[in-house]
Formats: structure tokens, C-alpha cells, sequence
């Protein structure tokens, strides 16, 4: 059985929070001459997805186990957490099922989860809630 590469999983967490009505930003690197590289300004190591909604920040940086962040990497995590900001380290697989949860729900425990949308309303709620004409 192949395992899923952690770019593969990082995908399905982006196409998970959009979903979610959440607003993502990830960075793919390219293809160069000397493999492949993600073209920055400023300082290494910034975390793997940037996810914002719902009154809430989120940094993650994504390992796959036995790997480790590198300094740079923790550093960014660090100064996230000294602002204020949900700064995480995730491993994947591992922890994918518990954070895919709390983007479906908005990170509002026991939220009901819609089955068309995976909005945090259920389904008869949900033309009310998407479909703006029918809002009050």
C-alpha cells in the first residue's frame, strides 16, 4: 500500500478548509535546474499553510513522521505563537482526521457539520445559510 505523500495531504487539507468557506494560502515550489524550490522573500522556513476565517489565524507546518522541523521552520512557529496566533505542528497522517474535524466545523466542538457542504450548519439549514436571498 502506497502512502500518501505529505503534498498530497496538504492538498486535501486545502481543499478541505475552501470548502469549509475557510481562506488558505500554500506555496507549491518549481521545478528548477537544482530541483525544486519555493521562490521567497525574506526569511526560510515560513509554515506550509496559512488558513484564516471565522475570526481565527492559523499557521500549520506539516511532517510526516520520522521527519522534523528544522530550525527556521520553529522559529517561524515560534514568532507566530509570541503574536497570538494558532501556530501548530501537525504530522500527517497521524493528525489529519482531528484537524480535517475542526475545519469542517470551524473549530466549534460538537458544531453540527453539513453533509453538502461540510458547513457548520446542518442540512436543512443549508439554503438559509449559503443562499443569501433567503437570508432574513
Amino acid at each position: 500500500m502506497t502512502r500518501p505523500t505529505e503534498l498530497a495531504l496538504e492538498d486535501t487539507i486545502v481543499e478541505a478548509a475552501m470548502l469549509a468557506g475557510w481562506r488558505v494560502h500554500a506555496e507549491r515550489p518549481a521545478r528548477t535546474n537544482k530541483g525544486h524550490r519555493t521562490a521567497i522573500k525574506g526569511h526560510a522556513g515560513y509554515p506550509d499553510l496559512t488558513i484564516v476565517g471565522y475570526g481565527r489565524l492559523i499557521v500549520i507546518e506539516l511532517k510526516r513522521k520520522p521527519n522534523k522541523p528544522s530550525a527556521d521552520q520553529l522559529a517561524w512557529l515560534d514568532a507566530f505563537r509570541a503574536a497570538g496566533v494558532d501556530a501548530r505542528l501537525t504530522y500527517v497522517p497521524d493528525e489529519l482526521d482531528e484537524l480535517l474535524l475542526e475545519l469542517a466545523t470551524r473549530g466549534v466542538a460538537g458544531a453540527p457539520v453539513c453533509a453538502i457542504c461540510t458547513g457548520r450548519h446542518n442540512e436543512a439549514q443549508h439554503a438559509r445559510d449559503i443562499d443569501p436571498r433567503l437570508q432574513p
